[in-house]
């Protein structure tokens, strides 16, 4: 402690100023005992005190005006900084929580915030809480029609129910997940994450290859700039590898444009198992704003449970995308896929496959370039779309 006055003494306001500033900036070095040696060198007349309680006040300021630079300068993105550098970031889930709370308070019939306290509700694993902030917020939608259109009250109640149908899905409530989701289109045909929701869900029921592909192709023309990339496989219905591996990808969320931050992601998953079964997905997306690129790269392979039943997938993909305004958007996409395959047709008889006739091995390799554009205006008819794709295949 002596040492520490010793410190103080000698350089006196300076050191008061550097450890109150750097307290403020958010680092964690207390500036309190700082504060109370110096108030004792102020007591003693080694130091003055109102240079002492100057020096301290123009600090706070200096610290506390950055933060608020910042906040004026990039918004929400220095909120999800300072809450994953938090020592208490569960301190930013409770603010949350009670902003909602007196929000609800303030003014009960308003649906916003019975919205957003949902979106919480599931991000914290509590599904059947979300499900009832979610219907409150549907009864409570057009509340709003003071101020917005009627095309605009049908998209909030789109995006919410959409958001309700992902919440059953997590309880199992497929069927009734599917049903939401339909009824969201019907009231606005544009909702790229309900597109994407059914063709997730169609593509889990088996057998609905045309209808799987048509939602995903309109889910991707649909979307805006997002952090999370087309996967390479979606866009096959006819690969024949494992659940694990095309059943988990992660999809973009219609309220994607309000938590996710510019910046470069990446994403890997994989799996192993018997008979040299392995595969996996890489994933490199970019995105600034306007702009979201994209890399993909999907592999599989095994060697069946019989002779002659391989399967080897190589699939690639890139993508972009550029948002021009809100009703105006640019994508091209070129993919590539090459696979090898033995006689992997199920007959009656479990014996009757070929190793050597001709056709008993198939091989497959097809580019597809891309380049769809579309507008989109004021009402939910009227939607165009300008598309050139061009596809080689070698069988």
């Amino acid at each position: 402690m002596q040492e520490f006055s010793q410190l103080a003494a000698q350089y006196g306001l300076a050191l008061v100023f550097l450890n109150v500033l750097v307290e403020q900036v958010g680092l964690p070095v207390p500036a309190v005992p700082i504060l109370v040696v110096a108030g004792a060198l102020a007591a003693d007349g080694q130091l003055s005190a109102p240079a002492v309680l100057g020096v301290a006040f123009i600090a706070c300021a200096l610290g506390d005006g950055a933060w608020y630079v910042a906040g004026r300068l990039y918004g929400t993105r220095v909120m999800k900084l300072l809450c994953r550098i938090s020592l208490s970031p569960d301190s930013c889930v409770r603010q949350a929580e009670t902003q909602f709370e007196l929000a609800k308070e303030k003014d009960p019939k308003d649906p916003t915030p019975y919205y957003y306290d949902a979106i919480r509700r599931q991000a914290e694993n509590k599904p059947v809480e979300a499900i009832q902030d979610l219907y409150k917020s549907i009864e409570l939608n057009d509340n709003r029609a003071v101020y917005r259109s009627k095309y605009l009250l049908d998209q909030d109640r789109a995006a919410r129910e959409t958001t309700a149908a992902r919440t059953y899905e997590t309880l199992g409530l497929e069927g009734l997940a599917r049903d939401l989701a339909s009824r969201s289109l019907a009231l606005d045909p544009s909702n790229a994450s309900a597109h994407r929701f059914l063709s997730d869900a169609l593509g889990r029921l088996g057998r609905q290859e045309v209808g799987q592909t048509s939602e995903l192709l309109q889910a991707q023309l649909l979307q805006p700039p997002s952090a999370v990339p087309p996967s390479p496989q979606l866009a096959f219905s006819d690969l024949r590898s494992l659940d694990a591996l095309t059943g988990n990808v992660t999809a973009p969320s219609d309220l994607g444009q309000l938590f996710e931050q510019n910046g470069t992601r990446l994403r890997l998953s994989g799996l192993l198992g018997e008979r040299n079964t392995g595969g996996g997905e890489l994933s490199v997306s970019w995105l600034s704003d306007k702009v979201a690129l994209g890399f993909g790269r999907f592999f599989y392979k095994t060697d069946g449970y019989r002779e002659n039943s391989d399967i080897e997938h190589r699939i690639y993909n890139i993508f972009g995308q550029f948002a021009v305004s809100p009703s105006l958007s640019i994508q091209a996409e070129y993919r590539k896929r090459d696979t090898s395959q033995g006689d992997i047709s199920l007959q009656f008889d479990p014996a009757a496959f070929s190793t050597s006739m001709p056709g008993s091995r198939s091989w497959c390799s097809t580019s597809t370039r891309a380049l769809p554009k579309g507008w989109r205006s004021g009402s939910a008819n009227s939607r165009a779309f300008l598309s050139d794709l061009p596809e080689k295949t070698i069988a």
